[in-house]
């Protein structure tokens, strides 16, 4: 169905987002997703809330592909799901979203108990811009963590700011390759719109 990508399908498979399988509510969601039908939205928001976390895994990233503001709470929403998978996808779309608005939401998913969340909440703050979130993405430069060292320093490279110089400096010495890397990337790309503080 999906290779046809069959508009005249769009029935049947609102209707299979009601199956009892979650394998077939699940294959239902990325159908639709692939077809990107505006009309099925509404249905795909409806399986945010299905029992199934991989069927309200794949419903947020359906949703992505319709990102905007009216879909804002949605991804607010999915972002403190119950299931840390959920709230990774949540994470991720709303990087992509250029909404400013998902700011605050994005900043207090960085509490997650899990680190997945915090990291990919790291990696969209630094994509929309997050200025005011730099006090806590320095705090992740020292986190015990290498994927949270990492993702803050590409993130405040990305926000390009000067306070976080001296952070990043000292991950030039981290145990780490991938986290010296980011930090020496980061650091570049603060250099080239101000003078570094000593």
């Amino acid at each position: 169905m999906r290779e046809l990508k069959d508009l005249r399908a769009i029935t049947a498979l609102i209707e299979a987002l009601e199956d009892t399988a979650p394998a077939v509510r699940r294959e239902a969601v990325v159908t639709l997703a692939y077809l990107r039908l505006p009309d099925s939205i509404p249905a795909l928001q409806a399986r945010l809330f299905d029992a199934d976390e991989s069927v309200r895994r794949v419903a947020v990233g359906a949703l992505g592909f319709f990102v905007g503001p009216a879909l804002l709470e949605d991804f607010l929403r999915a972002l403190r799901d119950a299931d840390w998978h959920v709230r990774v996808e949540a994470a991720i779309v709303l990087g992509r979203s250029a909404l400013s608005s998902a700011i605050p939401g994005l900043r207090a998913a960085l509490g997650d108990a899990y680190w997945q969340v915090q990291k990919e909440s790291i990696a969209s703050l630094g994509r929309l811009g997050a200025a005011a979130a730099v006090p806590e993405l320095l705090a992740f430069t020292r986190h015990e963590l290498a994927d949270l060292r990492r993702a803050a320093a590409y993130a405040l490279g990305e926000l390009r700011a000067p306070s976080a110089a001296v952070a990043l400096r000292s991950l030039s010495s981290d145990p780490d390759v991938e986290v010296r890397k980011a930090a020496a990337h980061a650091l570049e790309a603060i250099g080239k719109v101000s003078t570094l503080p000593d």
